[in-house]
């Protein structure tokens, strides 16, 4: 039996991840080839299940690109209180090592 591997991430790298797949999955579905495909995959699924499935695979890929989003915002023009909270999430996501590049375990700061 194999051990199923994780990758932690900060619950608003996961928020930002998951916005990410949702706007790719749009951007996807725009082709009625690539729609078509998705959706023999899934019979029978409602839109907003597809919508899910889609993002529930995705969304761990978009976790660096996520990171990187948060990381460019300490340098616009953002409030100090949200800035204050992006350096904090990226901190903690930094001390979560454990499966770096695989998917989908997401911890969440337990004061929240």
């Amino acid at each position: 039996m194999s051990k199923k591997k994780v990758a932690h991430c900060h619950w608003r790298i996961k928020d930002v991840a998951v916005g990410m797949a949702e706007a790719l999955y749009e951007t996807l579905m725009s082709s009625d080839e690539i729609r078509k495909q998705w959706k023999e995959k899934h019979p029978g699924a409602s839109e907003r299940d597809l919508i899910r499935a889609f993002v529930n695979k995705y969304w761990p890929q978009h976790i660096p690109a996520a990171r990187a989003t948060l990381a460019t915002m300490l340098s616009g023009p953002y409030d100090d209180a949200l800035k204050a909270q992006i350096h904090e999430c990226l901190i903690l996501d930094n001390t979560l090592r454990r499966g770096r590049s695989e998917s989908q375990t997401v911890i969440r700061n337990v004061g929240e």
